[in-house]
């Protein structure tokens, strides 16, 4: 009922209405009718994608949502370049050093465990500790401060 009336006072592409879009997605995907929360999320991604453009940051919820979907039905080689995709995103849009960027390798990381490319996997989860050590930690790094 929430989306129908953000439908019909929005524009399709407003955050209101693929925000409720995105969860009912997400409600779907929790009851477990993987084919409807799927349908929800392309839907968001296609409203999203001609509003704002195919290399937005504001695409990565959908982005995830959708890999992270793919990924739990085992389909992950469809996982893997959507969350590639994403990493190029925030890569693109915030540096490489930000700590979404982080967030985005070890999604990666973890299909690429799943898809048992375990030295791509160890790559990708060092570079994103290096990142968070540097965002979380910042003078950390030859302070003298050790971590085990």
């Amino acid at each position: 009922r929430s989306l129908a009336i953000r439908e019909k006072a929005f524009a399709p592409g407003d955050t209101r209405v693929t925000t409720a879009i995105n969860n009912l997605g997400l409600l779907r995907e929790a009851q477990g009718n993987y084919t409807d929360a799927e349908l929800h999320f392309l839907r968001v991604l296609d409203l999203r994608e001609k509003t704002l453009g195919a290399d937005h940051p504001d695409l990565a919820t959908p982005l995830i949502n959708l890999a992270e979907l793919y990924k739990n039905e085992g389909k992950y080689s469809d996982a893997e370049w959507l969350f590639k995709r994403t990493l190029d995103i925030r890569e693109a849009s915030y540096g490489p050093e930000h700590p979404d960027v982080a967030a985005s390798l070890v999604n990666l990381a973890q299909v690429k465990q799943a898809r048992k490319k375990y030295g791509e996997a160890i790559d990708l989860q060092r570079r994103a500790l290096a990142i968070r050590e540097k965002s979380v930690w910042p003078g950390a790094s030859g302070s003298g401060f050790e971590f085990e």
